[in-house]
């Protein structure tokens, strides 16, 4: 995924993976918040990482959603509706058929409110680009990337925010990528004070 670690839209759609991935660290939320990033889902986002069945959750799944549900009851995360008619707009995309239901109620949502769409997914992320260049696409590594370009995250609160990910998921999916944008942003930090 290509991303430019020096922007960073101050509000997003999220989708379900990309709750998860920005919640796994709660110095990345933190940090995101402190820079005044909000994150917005829609209904069916919420449906998705609340309410629907799920086979065998973790412990970290239980506590993600935990943590979940207390920044919605505070209003940390905000839930709002996408009708038909905004659904249809972006239905009409043939490239948008291929995803998931979560993902295009969060690409319209991200139209509808003139912010952002962040996913994870590559094919998500891929197609939201392809089909919509208008829009500002996102990822999580691209957060992580850009509050460290921006200094809201060290050196120090970088490899917090790697264990504390790996610890929530129980894997290390994005640990590459966040290394990478991390690299990212330090190499404009330095090109920019030359």
């Amino acid at each position: 995924m290509a991303v430019d670690v020096r922007i960073f839209a101050p509000l997003s759609s999220i989708d379900t993976c990309a709750v998860w991935n920005v919640l796994s660290s709660r110095r990345l939320s933190t940090a995101a918040a402190a820079r005044g990033r909000n994150f917005i889902l829609v209904d069916y986002v919420r449906y998705e990482c609340l309410t629907r069945p799920r086979a065998n959750p973790s412990e970290s799944d239980i506590q993600l959603q935990d943590l979940l549900r207390k920044k919605l009851e505070r209003g940390d995360v905000t839930t709002l509706t996408v009708d038909v008619n905004d659904l249809r707009e972006i239905a009409r995309v043939d490239l948008v058929r291929r995803l998931g239901r979560g993902e295009i109620a969060a690409i319209a949502l991200a139209r509808k409110i003139r912010g952002a769409f962040l996913s994870d997914d590559r094919a998500a992320y891929r197609i939201a680009c392809d089909a919509f260049p208008e829009q500002p696409s996102q990822t999580t590594p691209q957060l992580v990337g850009w509050l460290v370009y921006v200094g809201e995250l060290t050196d120090g609160d970088f490899e917090i925010v790697v264990r504390e990910h790996n610890d929530a998921t129980g894997r290390s999916t994005l640990s590459a990528y966040f290394r990478k944008t991390y690299q990212m942003a330090l190499h404009h930090r330095l090109a920019e004070r030359q």
